[in-house]
């Protein structure tokens, strides 16, 4: 289960999310879902300028997923939002998650000032502080927020 790869995707074949899919939704969350019918209306593609969308990639399917948009809730176009993070449950606390974090905020720092989130789960919230994170209510919609 450690053997996995990070990859920045423009290009996103659906099919492969469908076991991420149906996992999140069991799990209760929608973000996977959500994820995959805006890429298919074309509402999110995390192509504007300085997004981006990563996988990680077990042995031959991705094993998680975190996107970087402009944040839409924000004003003005330098900051950024940390969008769609889930792992497969089979493959949590292996660094995965950590690592497209990682990723994202590496992005990010290419193209905004400052990167948002928001989540309701406390161990979410843990582990986004453990990664430097700090929680915050300056930003619309927002709960944590890093800056770049």
């Amino acid at each position: 289960m450690n053997s996995f790869r990070v990859e920045k995707t423009s290009i996103l074949d659906l099919r492969t999310l469908t076991p991420l899919v149906n996992e999140s939704i069991a799990e209760g969350y929608e973000l996977v879902c959500r994820l995959v019918t805006d890429w298919e209306r074309g509402t999110n593609r995390f192509s504007r300028p300085g997004e981006a969308l990563f996988l990680a990639i077990g042995v031959d399917a991705p094993v998680g997923v975190c996107g970087l948009n402009i944040d839409p809730y924000a004003d003005g176009s330098r900051i950024g939002r940390v969008r769609h993070l889930y792992v497969a449950a089979a493959y949590r606390r292996h660094g995965i998650g950590q690592a497209l974090v990682r990723e994202v905020v590496a992005e990010a720092a290419k193209s905004f000032d400052t990167l948002t989130l928001r989540t309701t789960s406390p161990a979410a919230a843990a582990f986004y502080i453990a990664l430097g994170f700090a929680p915050t209510t300056l930003f619309a919609c927002s709960t944590h927020c890093l800056r770049l």
